[in-house]
């Protein structure tokens, strides 16, 4: 079986972390072998490999696992632990493969998972299409953490965060007052849960807040990046969603408040929906409460009487992502007034959509990664390359060698030992850097997703005759600055 030696090593991870602590895995090892052989099945079918997942993976395989109408909440519960435990296993015995940067961004979306996807129903072939729209285009990394630095809620963030971390622990009064928001407000539900939801707070037994481990880390707000605003945005966004009314509130409001909210945070995504048809001058704009009106007063049928108290609870979480930026005002073509996401934002919003409901992209098409991390030579064997090392020579490598013998023949010409070196920017995959695995959880920032094991890509599944591309290596003489060597591959041969 092709997996069966890593599901073994996987038992035997479970086993011996039981006798290190002392407390039964909340899987037993016995069936999370079954599970994880599930898993991988499904990786399999997504074509993909989850010995080397990535965000995108681990979201398809756990949307899969979901979407099983056969799939109990128990096996799903059971599928988020093991495949938990796999990215641990990963992580301590068989070793990630990619960047530190992929590891964040995969335990931020198990994190996100915890709790299953919820069915959309009458109105998810609405949302989905929407939302497959807006995730069609992914903005830069950049573009979002600047999107990010100018929302107003970044203040209270950060002030949240420092005072967090200086005292420990704080009630969620004293959280709402750093936040300057009304006790017992609907704004102040929303944040509390957000800063919860996003894993930046956690509630201890006692119901005080104390730091999540990116703000324990840091020992302040996290650096304003691409992974914070999306893990923020998704806080907010499914606080809004599954914000609930009073306690004494008929039911009926807080069954239709959630797919409200929904569907004005789509719309928000794409306020063209609000605006009039262009040819028809008797058409009029829309605001984003009032096809929230239409389709409450379609979903509570009789009870009419509910409509205004549900449509003023969806107000009132709209309100709260008002406050903290992520909903901003806009003006239509023709002046009307209403509410939109901000550009830059639109994407991270649509994703916290589709992960709380499973939606938002074609399943069937499969997953949707970064390239694999094996890549096997193309050229016959025997074969080798021959790249010129700017203003030091040239050097000779086999085509079916690894990467990483790049590296070392090329600092032998240069005559340096470096502590750290990557190689970037062949042509055939211009996004690609590859570094020694032991460094790999070195590359933690916006864009270290793409950085990959230099030991497992052969070097004539990546490189060509005429391809230009760069060392850059961190020497060990105590110089700090990075340096880097333009190469460039000049020819080939085979043995006569």
């Amino acid at each position: 079986m092709r997996y069966a030696d890593q599901i073994v090593r996987f038992q035997e991870f479970l086993r011996a972390t039981e006798s290190e602590t002392d407390d039964a895995p909340p899987v037993a090892p016995e069936r999370a072998a079954e599970v994880l052989r599930d898993l991988l099945t499904r990786s399999d079918r997504a074509g993909a490999d989850l010995r080397d997942p990535t965000p995108e993976l681990v979201r398809w395989v756990l949307r899969d696992v979901s979407g099983e109408e056969a799939v109990s909440d128990e096996d799903y519960d059971a599928a988020v632990t093991v495949l938990a435990q796999w990215l641990l296993f990963l992580r301590r015995d068989l070793g990630w493969r990619r960047s530190e940067r992929n590891v964040d961004l995969c335990w931020d979306l198990v994190q996100r998972y915890t709790t299953r996807p919820i069915p959309l129903g009458a109105v998810a072939r609405i949302v989905d299409s929407t939302l497959a729209t807006v995730l069609a285009s992914s903005p830069a990394a950049a573009e979002v953490s600047r999107a990010l630095l100018v929302l107003p809620v970044v203040r209270a963030l950060e002030l949240t965060c420092r005072t967090v971390v200086s005292r420990e622990a704080l009630s969620a009064d004293h959280v709402v007052s750093l936040a300057q928001l009304p006790q017992d407000s609907a704004t102040a539900d929303v944040w509390l849960l957000a800063l919860e939801l996003s894993r930046l707070l956690e509630t201890d037994d006692d119901g005080f807040l104390r730091a999540g481990d990116t703000v324990a880390d840091a020992g302040r707000m996290p650096r304003v990046s691409d992974r914070l605003a999306r893990n923020l945005v998704a806080g907010l966004v499914q606080a809004a969603v599954i914000h609930q009314p009073p306690d004494d509130a008929p039911r009926e409001i807080g069954d239709a408040a959630w797919v409200l909210t929904t569907v004005a945070l789509v719309t928000a995504c794409d306020p063209t929906l609000l605006e009039a048809v262009p040819d028809d001058p008797d058409d009029e704009e829309e605001s984003l409460l009032e096809p929230v009106t239409d389709l409450a007063t379609a979903l509570l049928g009789e009870r009419g009487d509910l409509v205004e108290p549900t449509v003023v609870h969806v107000a009132s979480a709209l309100d709260a992502l008002t406050w903290s930026g992520l909903l901003q005002p806009l003006t239509l073509p023709r002046g009307g007034e209403t509410l939109a996401v901000p550009t830059a934002l639109r994407h991270a919003v649509a994703q916290a959509l589709g992960d709380l409901f499973g939606t938002g992209d074609d399943h069937e098409t499969g997953v949707r990664t970064l390239a694999p991390v094996e890549i096997v030579s193309t050229l016959p064997a025997g074969t080798w390359l021959e790249i010129a090392v700017e203003e030091a020579g040239t050097v000779r490598v086999a085509a079916d060698a690894d990467l990483e013998t790049v590296r070392r023949e090329v600092t032998t010409v240069l005559g340096v030992d470096p502590v750290a070196a990557v190689l970037s920017g062949a042509s055939d995959v211009p996004a690609y850097r590859f570094a020694h695995p032991s460094i790999l959880d070195a590359f933690d920032d916006d864009g270290d997703e793409v950085v990959t094991d230099s030991t497992a890509a052969q070097v004539g599944g990546v490189l060509a005759v005429g391809d230009t591309f760069w060392l850059q290596y961190v020497a060990q003489d105590g110089d700090e600055q990075h340096r880097t060597v333009r190469l460039r591959v000049t020819g080939s041969g085979a043995p006569s």
